[in-house]
């Protein structure tokens, strides 16, 4: 089972202002092969492990809540691959601790998945919506809970746009979440 196999190191800062991703599984075939296929590189021309020695000023980030490593794997490499800022959390009480955390800037664009360990999404986006600049995120939200009563409550709570799972490619996901990047104030 890739979750078993695949493990993804968390992405931050470095002391030096360098992202780090890392990560390995099945000596890097299936996930290297998954990722060549989603960056739509020839096989081997992706790596598992990435660095951005000049990475663009943090005032501007992507914040993905994602607990799906291959998933978040794939975000983090096509952001890293257009040069864009980002941070990354696997889990909800995380993501929750991260919104909490006074030093934390409020980033431009959030990628929230609704069913999370330890916390769910509706719980994140509660906690954002009472946080001063945090709110203005803009706010798309990925899972497969596609119920009516889900869609409407997340809807309620001012995210930008509801894609279920299933139906979304990750490239129209990057393209989306790249285009609100863009949109967004410095």
């Amino acid at each position: 089972m890739i979750n078993d196999n695949f493990k993804i190191t968390e992405t931050r800062l470095s002391a030096q202002g360098w992202f780090v991703l890392g990560g390995s599984g099945l000596n890097g075939g299936l996930a290297e092969r998954f990722m060549a296929l989603v960056l739509k590189t020839s096989w081997g021309e992706s790596s598992s492990q990435v660095q951005i020695l000049h990475p663009p000023p943090m005032n501007k980030y992507i914040f993905i809540i994602e607990d799906d490593p291959v998933i978040q794997k794939a975000y983090q490499l096509k952001f890293a691959k257009n040069n864009l800022p980002f941070k990354a959390v696997l889990d909800g009480q995380e993501a929750i601790d991260f919104v909490k955390n006074l030093k934390n800037e409020p980033p431009a664009v959030i990628i929230l998945d609704l069913m999370l360990p330890r916390a769910s999404g509706f719980q994140i986006l509660s906690e954002i919506k009472k946080r001063d600049g945090w709110k203005d995120a803009t706010v798309l939200v990925l899972s497969n809970l596609s119920q009516a009563a889900d869609i409407e409550k997340v809807k309620a709570l001012g995210i930008k746009k509801f894609l279920i799972k299933a139906d979304t490619r990750i490239d129209e996901m990057i393209e989306l979440v790249i285009k609100y990047y863009n949109e967004a104030k410095d």
